[in-house]
């Protein structure tokens, strides 16, 4: 009778040891799932997306943005700003945004990665020799160049004097001439050369 007794007893502690096991277990659940859906702080929930910048080529210029820095979130709006080295010029944008404005402004509505595109500037210098030899004419006439604009040169001489020849990239004797600026050199120079009539 008294081994009867005490299994019944045994048994009523095991039930009550597991149903306050599962309580603690359902308790801690709820405090897990409260702690993961935290309406307290919602910036749980917002979206960051990356801004990346390269410069091509890469001594062409930098790139800078406002503000400074590569995570973003959803619908951020920042400044992108190109700066281009000595002896180039900015030529737009590419990857996630084609412009030819700078500074720009983007909206960050997911990642982007933008690449800003510089060309050389080249300037045209025309050295006539001897300096009283004669001139020179080209067109077109601008401050610089883009590599490949092709421009005609013709070397008008002075009295008593004769056009002998060009010194160039490729030598010639063609007068007038049509020269091809190329992305070898942002300065780039151009002889004419005349001699004497009795020479």
């Amino acid at each position: 009778m008294d081994i009867i007794k005490a299994s019944n007893k045994c048994e009523r502690i095991n039930m009550r040891f597991y149903r306050e096991l599962r309580i603690t277990y359902l308790v801690i659940c709820v405090m897990l799932l409260v702690g993961c859906v935290d309406c307290s702080n919602p910036t749980n929930n917002t979206t960051i997306y990356t801004l990346m910048t390269y410069a091509n080529p890469e001594v062409g210029g930098t790139v800078s943005r406002n503000p400074n820095q590569i995570n973003h979130t959803a619908g951020a709006r920042i400044i992108v700003t190109a700066t281009p080295a000595n002896g180039y010029r900015f030529n737009g944008w590419s990857g996630g945004a084609t412009s030819t404005t700078s500074p720009m402004t983007v909206t960050m509505n997911g990642d982007l990665a933008l690449t800003a595109n510089f060309i050389r500037a080249c300037t045209l210098r025309i050295v006539i020799s001897p300096e009283d030899g004669g001139t020179v004419t080209h067109s077109p006439v601008q401050a610089t160049y883009d590599p490949g604009t092709r421009v005609t040169v013709q070397a008008i001489p002075a009295e008593g004097y004769r056009h002998t020849g060009w010194s160039w990239y490729v030598a010639s004797t063609s007068n007038p001439r049509t020269i091809t600026i190329n992305a070898n050199s942002s300065d780039q120079i151009l002889t004419a050369i005349f001699r004497k009539i009795d020479d």
